[in-house]
């Protein structure tokens, strides 16, 4: 158990320094970061990406099959950062910047900045995409009849989803104080306190973020040859 004080210029904390910072102080910690200038504590990002390529071919005494595509997925997921101990006090002389993290007390919480406070969220991201190619040559069936000739089907499908990983600031059983010499903005983004949350500066500015999705789909077809009714 003890206490930190960090006293730079500048402060950068991203999420290994953070996990480290909490195991060395356990419980029963008081952490003060000090800047003369900017501190920010903010997520990273980890991206997994996955490409996946097929193709099967049939023949047979009356016609050939192929069959092709492609099934990519790429993911764009936030690790927040993570600050805590019994009392927490941040103070940076010029900016004070939370970005999907969590900054958390279960007593006092202060954040204090001389210009400008920013809590707010970082982007996450799922893009799917996938295309599928059909050939064929023969005789095919159907519900009209018999085909002898070609077919082709072609389909492409886009989708995107795009959010935003908020941060978290707060304190369990105490106050918490978020305090600017202008501008605090938070943006989808908690502020939870156990007794009283003051949040003050020349403008405030609450807001969400919504979430958007995209989905496109594509299908070609396309048959030629010769037909015969049953029937």
């Amino acid at each position: 158990d003890g206490d930190l004080n960090v006293i730079g210029s500048q402060l950068r904390i991203k999420e290994t320094e953070a996990s480290a910072l909490n195991a060395l102080l356990g419980q029963g910690s008081t952490i003060q970061l000090a800047a003369s200038q900017d501190v920010n504590i903010s997520a990273d990002l980890d991206q997994h990406t996955r490409d996946d390529d097929y193709r099967y071919q049939s023949k047979n005494a009356v016609g050939k099959r192929e069959s092709w595509g492609n099934n990519s997925e790429q993911t764009t997921t936030a690790v927040a950062s993570l600050v805590s101990g019994d009392n927490v006090a941040i103070q940076a002389g010029r900016d004070l910047s939370i970005q999907g993290s969590q900054v958390a007390s279960t007593l006092d919480l202060d954040l204090l900045a001389g210009r400008d406070v920013h809590i707010g969220g970082v982007g996450e991201q799922d893009s799917k995409t996938s295309e599928d190619h059909q050939r064929g040559s023969g005789m095919f069936q159907s519900d009209m009849g018999v085909t002898f000739g070609k077919q082709s089907s072609d389909a492409t499908r886009d989708q995107d989803t795009q959010r935003v990983a908020g941060s978290l600031v707060g304190s369990s059983a105490g106050n918490v104080t978020v305090y600017a010499g202008r501008d605090i903005g938070v943006q989808a983004s908690d502020l939870i306190a156990g007794g009283d949350l003051s949040v003050s500066g020349r403008n405030v500015l609450i807001e969400a973020a919504a979430e958007t999705q995209h989905y496109a789909e594509t299908q070609k077809q396309k048959q030629s040859g010769l037909s015969i009714g049953l029937g």
